[in-house]
């Protein structure tokens, strides 16, 4: 099996993102079966990837999420796209997301920029540059979107509510929401467990 670079950038997004549990998944997937096994060129990544840099990244990674006491963390899906929710500060969340299938990226950006720009840039027979987008949403515009060219989305929402289970609640569902603007499936909610490494 040879890894794919789009491996390689769907694990530089997922770690961009705080996902773990998926960086853990790829990083299992794409190790050498076979140390015979021979790679080239930029997908050789994975196959360097010797036994004592694998235990380095799992001591730091375990190491990072004993020190925030992270024992499992939300994570929100659709066909593809992923994202992790954090809690920042009493009433303060953040959605990190990104493509997990990048053939998926046209589809991804024609839901970002106006219609209309889309049939000029049809009309033209030229590409949309790909600008950084900013989405304000929410009852008070309290929520922040930010996709960037790459397709990164980071948003940040606010909420005034003394009650964490109801501010937590209305944070997911205003997540779920921003997801569902990019028309690929609805949104569905997990939680992901995080396991520590035996070394």
């Amino acid at each position: 099996m040879t890894v794919q670079s789009h491996d390689l950038i769907v694990a530089s997004f997922a770690l961009w993102a705080g996902d773990w549990g998926y960086l853990d998944r790829l990083i299992e997937e794409n190790l050498p079966k076979d140390k015979s096994e021979k790679r080239d060129g930029f997908e050789d990544l994975f196959s360097r990837l010797k036994k004592s840099q694998l235990n380095r990244y799992k001591k730091k990674r375990d190491l990072f999420i004993k020190e925030r006491g992270l024992t499992k963390y939300p994570i929100l899906e659709t066909d593809h796209i992923r994202s992790t929710i954090w809690y920042v500060s009493d009433f303060e969340y953040c959605m990190k997301g990104y493509l997990k299938d990048l053939s998926w990226e046209r589809h991804f950006f024609d839901h970002i920029h106006p219609k209309s720009d889309y049939e000029i840039s049809k009309k033209l027979k030229m590409e949309i540059p790909r600008f950084s987008t900013v989405w304000k949403t929410g009852n008070h515009g309290n929520c922040i979107t930010r996709i960037d060219d790459i397709g990164l989305i980071d948003s940040t929402f606010y909420i005034c509510n003394f009650d964490s289970q109801k501010r937590q609640q209305c944070a997911g569902d205003h997540f779920k929401d921003i997801l569902t603007k990019f028309q690929d499936g609805i949104p569905r909610s997990m939680t992901i467990e995080l396991k520590r490494h035996s070394v």
